[in-house]
């Protein structure tokens, strides 16, 4: 009987294993090219979350067919790190030139919980608890003079004198360091896109890309799914298919976006730093296409579960601190503390 159901349990780890190896290749495939590969690559997470649970299972049972599971969790050694971290942070040294970074997506500067207004000096608290030489806002508001009342009050309280934002846009970067070359582009939505500027450390540059990606739109339904959702009535399952196909479409959007992003990286002459808001998970194509020659911070210095999205959706890591390779990464974390459905994600690095 125990031969039988062993024979059962390893038919299953290699179906297993066969999905596995489609999951670690779903990544470099754009979605515009076969879209249920960003489906896919969803997978992943859950994938070695098994592969664990069959190499506990045989350990048990002192079987061999463990080393299957385990050689999986080798290969995607890469993917745990980006899903759970376990870095130690350093000091720089005295040869470099360190610099604190913060992105936030700031949500309109109103509360998830009643849609309220928030006070710039939430944020000025957060940039000067950090000693923040760089600061990355995505979802600025528009309208108003918030812009105004927060460049005066990081002015007053912190190192960020110099600052650049579009008046007609949702990004807001804000320097220790003189900027230069700035520049914002947007999607054909005007809700999503990117500015990028140098800034002048020193005796050299570095050049700034501030990001927003094609949001998947799903929250809505999503939480009407949590909340409401009877998997015996039609209506749910018509739902979940709008939340599939609205991932579908907004995922071939990123895809295009990341792709022009990664060509500006591509031609820039001076190090890369991309900060921003991806709407998009570290086991993605579009997570693929812009850390490619890049360093993730939370991958090389961050502690614990890399969740930075606070909405109804769990367990989702879409805001990054990516560094070209001539930075090297002291130290990471994700702002626990947040009045946004994102969290901001910090960034000690040294040049």
């Amino acid at each position: 009987m125990k031969t039988k159901l062993y024979q059962l349990i390893y038919r299953v780890q290699l179906l297993l294993a066969l999905l596995t190896l489609a999951a670690f290749y779903a990544p470099s495939v754009s979605p515009n090219d076969f879209w249920p590969a960003a489906f896919l690559s969803l997978l992943i997470p859950v994938l070695l979350v098994a592969h664990i649970g069959f190499v506990l299972w045989w350990l048990l049972h002192s079987r061999y067919y463990l080393l299957v599971s385990l050689a999986f969790l080798v290969a995607g050694w890469g993917h745990l790190q980006r899903i759970a971290g376990w870095g130690f942070p350093t000091e720089p040294t005295a040869q470099e030139a360190s610099i604190s970074v913060m992105s936030f997506n700031v949500h309109g500067l109103r509360h998830t919980s009643d849609n309220s207004n928030v006070p710039v000096d939430e944020i000025v608290g957060s940039a000067a608890a950090r000693n923040c030489d760089v600061l990355c806002l995505q979802e600025f508001p528009r309208s108003g003079n918030r812009m105004e009342q927060l460049s005066a009050r990081l002015a007053e309280s912190t190192r960020l004198r110099h600052h650049y934002s579009d008046p007609n846009g949702n990004f807001a970067l804000f320097s220790a360091f003189p900027i230069s070359n700035p520049q914002t582009q947007y999607f054909p939505n005007r809700s999503n896109g990117y500015q990028q500027a140098d800034l002048r450390i020193g005796d050299r540059n570095i050049r700034v890309i501030n990001a927003h990606l094609q949001t998947n739109a799903v929250t809505r339904i999503a939480d009407k799914i949590a909340s409401e959702g009877d998997f015996k009535e039609k209506q749910t399952w018509l739902d979940i298919r709008g939340v599939m196909g609205r991932f579908r479409r907004s995922a071939r959007q990123r895809a295009l976006q990341s792709e022009e992003i990664a060509r500006l990286i591509a031609g820039s002459p001076h190090p890369v730093l991309l900060c921003g808001d991806f709407n998009d998970t570290p086991y993605s194509y579009t997570y693929h296409t812009l850390a490619n020659g890049l360093r993730d911070a939370f991958a090389a210095k961050g502690r614990g579960l890399g969740i930075t999205y606070a909405g109804r959706i769990p367990a989702l890591r879409i805001d990054y601190i990516l560094a070209d390779p001539q930075f090297r990464i002291h130290d990471h974390r994700i702002e626990k503390k947040s009045f946004s459905d994102h969290r901001a994600v910090w960034s000690r690095l040294g040049l």
